[in-house]
């Protein structure tokens, strides 16, 4: 699978040919630990794939940029979302905070938190219980 840079890719006025996350098919969630390890370290998530449309499109819809910067944090995240692309591609995002997240090599600001709440609610109704992503749960 490839990776895409994402310098504009999330804002709308991206030109034709730059992928953009309404393109997504399918989005996997990484969150919590398998072991009760630190998650993140290597790659000791909990998954949770989410193929269905009608979950699909409310998370797309939900991850309103901001602004960007290219940066890039050198941590091991609680939680990560990798937005399949129809052409086979992915953005990988991390979550840094609430509304800050690391999107290969570029830190992405949303407007608000309702990505967050959308990953936080998806996880926690196949957990069975309430689940915050960025506590590593």
């Amino acid at each position: 699978m490839r990776l895409r840079l994402l310098p504009l890719v999330l804002l709308l006025g991206c030109e034709s040919g730059v992928p953009r996350l309404h393109d997504a098919r399918s989005v996997t969630i990484n969150y919590g630990s398998r072991d009760g390890q630190l998650p993140g370290f290597a790659d000791n998530y909990r998954q949770l794939d989410v193929a269905d449309a009608k979950e699909v499109q409310p998370l797309v819809d939900a991850f309103k940029v901001r602004r960007t910067s290219k940066a890039s944090i050198k941590l091991a995240f609680p939680a990560m979302v990798d937005f399949h692309l129809a052409d086979g591609s992915s953005v990988q995002c991390w979550f840094v905070e609430a509304e800050q997240l690391q999107c290969q090599h570029f830190q992405v600001y949303l407007r608000d938190r309702a990505f967050y709440d959308l990953v936080n609610k998806l996880v926690s109704n196949k957990e069975g219980r309430p689940i915050d992503v960025l506590k590593g749960q």
